[in-house]
């Protein structure tokens, strides 16, 4: 399942941000949400907002955002007030999914589309690691989609095989292992996984996800109590597991959520958003989100004097 992308409206002039309305991308630490913002002295190359979904334990975040002069999609990294552009030389567009403690960055990109969740867009995965892009490939797939990776280098992913069925991957110096949830045919991801080796990730169709875990070779499955679908995404050391849920197909926007390691569930909604959902919590407890505030709505036509 790939990140929503960043919301489609202008900023508007707002002096708690000095930039804009509210922007989509927040830090969640303590119960206080965090504008992830381009630093001050940076020129902003998005006017649509930038986008985090994933951090490390050096509170490093990686991304994507709408590059307005390219008219594509372009991964980020925010590195203590650093902000640099993710991007894979020669490709048409790419997004930084997944950073870990080495600063080793995963991520996906296209060589034929600009819009990097096209439906038509042909992605491939990379892991860029000291400066140099690796390509990360299944072999035979039509896509691959490389979400995230631990300090031991084990990237994991998503790739789509030539039948058009869906399984999750596990890459290891050089070599694939495909994950697929008993009972559920074509249709897994992994999302996540941390230095211990667990992994989260969903599978079932997409009006119907559901989230698992995977550790020491047994899967178990969640879902949100009442939600129509689920979507795990990151996970700690600690084993916390954050995600998104769908109530049903009435809802305006997904609903973020916590697990904790007695398998409780705790919404997180920023206030006055369209929607919140979470994508990655590190050893430090803090939680990269995309809250993006509603669009504006035109004002009533009046009567013309």
């Amino acid at each position: 399942m790939a990140a929503p992308a960043a919301a489609r409206t202008r900023p508007d002039p707002d002096p708690a941000t000095g930039t804009g309305r509210p922007p989509p991308g927040y830090l969640l630490e303590r119960g206080r949400f965090t504008p992830v913002v381009v630093p001050p002295g940076v020129e902003d190359p998005s006017a649509l907002g930038i986008g985090p979904v994933d951090l490390n334990d050096r509170r490093q975040i990686v991304g994507s955002y709408d590059d307005v002069a390219a008219d594509a999609t372009r991964g980020f990294l925010l590195d203590r007030g650093r902000f640099t552009t993710v991007h894979v030389p020669g490709a048409m567009s790419s997004q930084a999914q997944g950073i870990n403690n080495r600063g080793q960055i995963v991520g996906v990109y296209s060589n034929d589309s600009n819009a990097i969740s096209a439906p038509d867009a042909t992605r491939r995965g990379f892991l860029l690691d000291r400066g140099r892009y690796v390509r990360l490939d299944v072999p035979g797939a039509r896509d691959t989609n490389a979400f995230d990776i631990n300090d031991r280098g084990q990237v994991v992913g998503e790739y789509q095989d030539a039948a058009g069925a869906f399984h999750g991957f596990v890459w290891e110096r050089g070599r694939f292992r495909t994950i697929d949830v008993p009972g559920q045919p074509g249709t897994t991801a992994a999302t996540g996984i941390n230095n211990r080796g667990q992994i989260t990730g969903g599978t079932g169709p997409l009006a119907a996800r559901i989230g698992f875990l995977l550790e020491r070779g047994r899967f178990t499955t969640f879902r949100v109590p009442g939600a129509q679908a689920t979507a795990f995404f990151g996970i700690n050391d600690q084993g916390q597991i954050v995600g998104f849920s769908i109530s049903g197909p009435t809802a305006t926007g997904p609903s973020g959520f916590l697990r904790d390691t007695r398998g409780r569930f705790t919404a997180i909604n920023r206030p006055g958003a369209a929607g919140t959902a979470a994508f990655d919590i590190n050893n430090r407890g803090q939680i990269a989100i995309i809250a993006p505030n509603p669009p504006p709505t035109d004002p009533p036509m009046g009567r013309m004097a």
